[in-house]
């Protein structure tokens, strides 16, 4: 059982969330860059959390860490996180050609460039 204050402080768990560090470049970069493609919380049911965020810190729960994150976080409305790069095989399918990368992840054939 979590403390009361615990259970009020949970976010409402209607949309997915994908927790990347806020301050790297390479992670606004991309960001930016499937938003361009239309990959966003409208199409995909998939909200962008900057790792900085009190909504992150929520989300991850026991896991946050204070500081840059070491992965990002892909956080299901059952409250299941995914880490690193499992985090993103949820934006896959929203992906040209990510169907197929997703069937190489499952047979092993992409996992090496993982």
């Amino acid at each position: 059982m979590e403390p009361k204050d615990q259970e009020e402080k949970r976010l409402p768990l209607q949309a997915c969330l994908l927790i990347c560090d806020g301050d790297c470049r390479f992670c606004v970069s991309v960001k930016m860059g499937l938003e361009r493609r239309g990959v966003d919380q409208t199409t995909t049911g998939i909200r962008f959390v900057a790792y900085q965020s009190e909504a992150a810190r929520i989300a991850v729960g026991q896991q946050y860490r204070p500081g840059r994150p070491e992965a990002a976080f892909f956080v299901q409305p059952s409250g299941k996180i995914l880490q690193g790069p499992d985090a993103f095989s949820p934006l896959l399918p929203h992906l040209r050609g990510g169907t197929l990368v997703q069937w190489g992840l499952r047979f092993g054939t992409v996992q090496p460039i993982r």
